[in-house]
């Protein structure tokens, strides 16, 4: 099972996966408000992936649960978009 999936059955959403805190900070502006940042080590490389939920404590099961044990940190407050208006498959208007 990949890692979006996985992280589905738990309602959690697979924003960015990854990533770096300048790639975050980067597109502040085109995220939900609710966007947690998950940062964490993997095959001893220190990883951050940008994911959607509504309580932290699904994320960190979510993640536990794939198999990822070394959770460093669960940090929210990233994105402007209110949760309830964010469609990342919105075509943009010109």
């Amino acid at each position: 099972m990949t890692k979006t999936a996985h992280l589905r059955n738990y309602d959690v959403i697979l924003l960015m996966d990854s990533t770096n805190m300048n790639s975050i900070s980067a597109e502040d502006k085109n995220l939900p408000s609710d966007t947690h940042v998950v940062t964490y080590y993997e095959n001893g490389n220190r990883l951050m992936d940008a994911v959607r939920s509504y309580k932290m404590t699904d994320i960190f099961d979510a993640y536990y649960d794939y198999g990822i044990k070394d959770i460093i940190s669960i940090v929210s407050g990233f994105g402007t978009i209110k949760p309830k208006l964010y469609n990342p498959e919105a075509k943009k208007e010109k």
